[in-house]
């Protein structure tokens, strides 16, 4: 989820610092960080925590939001729908657990929700799931068109958050 953050300050055309810390150095970096965690974005010197939170808050920025409160409301339910877990073993007990029963059904909401909103959800990086759901694959592309966003993911360094 982190990618999509920075995903959003591609399209936003907002100039910033990557900051990628290592395993190594992150108990150096922890204390100072809102609710010891990653990812923050800093602004004017305020770290601000939560990914959810941060998305929304650059969504807001962007111009990515719904044209009335429950919209808004509706894009929020629906990214809210993914979660993420950075424990290695709890990671991969839920991923085999979720995978068999939670996955699926989520996936095929999301699509359902995306055909009837005429294709779109909210801006953010979803896995490639082409044959399965159609539909999130034509976000995930309509998204990679946006000149910021695609110049952005060409340069950006890989990385598994």
């Amino acid at each position: 989820m982190y990618h999509s953050i920075r995903m959003l300050l591609a399209y936003g055309d907002q100039k910033f610092e990557d900051i990628r810390i290592s395993g190594e150095d992150w108990p150096t970096f922890k204390p100072s960080m809102p609710f010891g965690q990653m990812p923050v974005l800093e602004i004017n010197g305020k770290k601000y925590a939560q990914t959810l939170a941060i998305m929304r808050f650059l969504g807001r920025k962007y111009g990515l939001v719904g044209d009335d409160i429950e919209q808004d409301f509706e894009i929020d339910q629906n990214a809210s729908a993914v979660h993420y877990e950075s424990d290695e073993n709890v990671k991969a007990k839920k991923h085999n657990e979720l995978s068999k029963d939670f996955y699926p059904v989520v996936l095929k909401k999301l699509d359902e929700i995306i055909a009837s909103n005429n294709g779109h959800i909210a801006l953010g990086k979803m896995p490639d799931l082409d044959q399965k759901y159609p539909n999130i694959k034509k976000i995930k592309d309509s998204v990679l068109t946006i000149p910021t966003v695609k110049a952005f993911c060409d340069a950006a360094p890989q990385c598994d958050w």
